[in-house]
């Protein structure tokens, strides 16, 4: 233990003291490729001028496509997007010498995004001429033969290893070359498994079987656990050099010198009994932000030794009640409105404080709003040990009480719609008024469900809608924009107060969204479809996060709703995700919203149930929302 306590220390000093994350300090360059080679502004300039360039080529106005790509190349000539934007305007505009021009430069340039690989080929077979097509074939694949020597050049000279074995990734697959893409994408899973993973997934791979076996060995990989000091130092470093260069909840956050706070979770890490342990002090370490966001992912197997006890439970004030039975052995024994008085003899706020710092409450005991994490908590009330069992009083609204004897013979329940449930389901609760429940943001086509639900809903003979969001935990948040067009007849500002405060241009997982600073996006058009001019009242609850509060957002800021339930989860943000030893990972948001992080949207009118309302199955918010309906009339409409 000695020896042990020495290396932790030496290992905090050394931390601390080498700076690697020192407050303010810019991202990593092997984390961020090419972070040298563009400032802030000058990429958010480029993105600007990518969107006007495919305007332009989407009208068919070449010349003037030609024209940007030239302004662009001549002002940032060692980066690539004006030589790919010059390739496409000559290629598409006739000028098949100017396209191969374009293509030589491009050999040569910083790949601000190696996806571009994938466009030139495809570019090409779209062009009528077939003579033009077959030179340009050839010019492509001299391209890629040029930058694979550029890049093989770079490795020698000591460039950014990981950022060019991810390019070659990328030119491998343009180039056809499965093996060899196969290849480097075991080599870039030492470093960016979620990557590597989503390659492998994403892609159409004409050996299948090959690509299943890389996936499989890279599983494998990730999910080994040994315990080894080395292994679990390398999983702080991931955790800690993570957040402290891509975190946008960090500089408002209540941890003010994050290295100090890394150094004093480092002796628990080092310490843990086991694999759990260890993910409980790195989930002790990350949650201290209290960004719902930002957290560590339990592996599979430590979520699958925990278990639960069939019986859905929300706080109601300072109560804990049964609002759900899944178990049916359950049934006539407890029942919905049912208070849960003590759990293994204490008190439930008690059981929950002294479990705080223990799987799984650990994954929400620290977060905010208290609100969320209180709905959180109450969920987990009755987890333990899988198999093991719980005594659990109980008392009923009309007093009687009970003591049961549980057992955790069922897994925690994550998932956030009941299984089955439709993406989008529209019920008429009255004449003229229509329940829409959206349970999520994701799983498929939110917005075309969205169109399927209220196609038999005619505007004009509705009196209002009623929006449940309240089991909604977010997802694509262009789902939300989409539907939102429905509801307005002038476009509308969409996401105010958006803080991104770190330069993640590459973060290269095909998804690359604008880089927005105390920003806002594009305004939303009206849609051509049905539009609802109908007042509309809104059910949010603790549940209602992330794309789902965006959502929110808009009928708030646009007067255009009344919320009703209770205060939201206050969180959102797009991740970044890192693996972990032993097969967890980290979730890193890499943007908050400055209107509801940390503290949620409050309803215009809150609601709680009450144990008669649960004990009767009566949707209290529901019928309230129903009342509140007039009330809930847009001006002007």
């Amino acid at each position: 233990m000695r020896r042990r306590g020495i290396s932790i220390l030496c290992l905090a000093a050394l931390w601390i003291a080498a700076g690697a994350i020192r407050a303010g300090a810019p991202l990593p360059a092997e984390t961020i490729p090419y972070a040298g080679s563009v400032s802030l502004a000058e990429y958010v300039r480029l993105l600007e001028e990518m969107q006007a360039f495919q305007r332009l080529v989407r009208a068919a106005d070449f010349d003037g496509a030609a024209a940007l790509a030239r302004t662009v190349a001549e002002r940032s000539p060692e980066l690539s997007v004006g030589h790919e934007m010059g390739f496409l305007a000559a290629a598409f505009g006739g000028r098949t010498d100017a396209a191969v021009a374009c293509l030589e430069r491009l050999a040569d340039s910083y790949f601000i995004y190696p996806e571009i690989y994938a466009t030139l080929l495809p570019a090409v077979e779209r062009l009528a001429d077939p003579d033009q097509r077959q030179r340009l074939r050839e010019a492509v694949a001299a391209c890629f033969q040029r930058r694979a020597l550029r890049l093989h050049q770079a490795q020698v000279r000591g460039a950014n290893n990981r950022q060019i074995q991810v390019e070659l990734v990328y030119l491998h697959l343009a180039a056809g070359d499965e093996a060899g893409a196969l290849r480097r994408l075991e080599d870039v899973a030492a470093f960016d498994g979620p990557f590597a993973r989503g390659v492998l997934r994403r892609s159409a791979w004409r050996d299948p079987a090959a690509a299943r076996a890389v996936e499989e060995r890279l599983d494998a990989k990730r999910r080994a656990w040994s315990g080894a000091v080395e292994e679990r130092v390398d999983g702080v470093v991931r955790v800690a050099t993570a957040v402290q260069a891509m975190s946008a909840a960090l500089p408002l956050s209540p941890v003010t010198h994050w290295p100090g706070h890394v150094a004093r979770w480092i002796p628990a890490a080092l310490a843990a009994a086991d694999k759990a342990a260890y993910y409980e002090a790195l989930a002790g370490m990350v949650h201290a932000l209290g960004d719902n966001h930002t957290r560590v992912l339990f592996p599979d197997d430590v979520a699958a030794a925990s278990g639960d006890c069939g019986l859905g439970i929300r706080p109601v004030g300072e109560r804990f009640l049964v609002d759900r039975v899944d178990d049916p052995a359950l049934a006539g024994r407890v029942r919905p409105g049912d208070e849960i008085t003590a759990v293994d003899g204490l008190p439930p706020a008690e059981h929950l404080a002294r479990n705080s710092a223990r799987f799984p409450w650990v994954e929400h005991a620290a977060l905010r709003p208290a609100g969320y994490a209180r709905r959180r908590l109450a969920a987990d009330l009755l987890a333990g040990p899988a198999g093991t069992t719980v005594r659990v009083a109980l008392r009923a609204p009309d007093g009687g009480t009970a003591t049961l004897e549980l057992r955790r013979d069922r897994p925690l329940r994550r998932g956030p719609a009941a299984p089955g449930e439709p993406l989008v389901s529209a019920q008429d609760v009255a004449p003229g008024v229509w329940r829409i429940r959206i349970p999520q943001f994701e799983g498929g086509d939110v917005y075309a469900a969205f169109r399927e639900a209220v196609a038999p809903i005619d505007p004009g003979r509705t009196r209002g809608l009623i929006l449940d969001l309240r089991d909604n935990p977010g997802g694509n948040s262009a789902y939300g924009d989409a539907i939102f067009a429905h509801f307005i007849d002038a476009p509308c500002r969409n996401y105010r107060f958006d803080y991104t405060p770190v330069f993640a241009p590459t973060k290269i997982n095909g998804y690359h969204g604008r880089l927005r600073l105390y920003a806002e996006g594009a305004s939303i058009e009206p849609a051509d479809g049905p539009r609802f001019r109908c007042p509309v009242v809104l059910l949010v609850s603790e549940l209602t996060a992330s794309a789902a509060e965006d959502f929110v957002c808009l009928f708030r800021n646009e007067g255009r709703a009344l919320l009703v339930g209770r205060p939201t989860a206050g969180g959102t943000g797009n991740g970044h995700y890192v693996d972990l030893p032993g097969g967890g990972m980290l979730r890193v948001g890499l943007n908050v919203s400055l209107a509801y992080s940390w503290r949620g949207l409050k309803p215009d009118v809150g609601l709680e149930p009450s144990p008669a309302d649960l004990a009767a199955g009566r949707d209290a918010e529901l019928a309230r929302a129903l009342e509140l309906l007039p009330a809930a009339a847009p001006d002007g409409m």
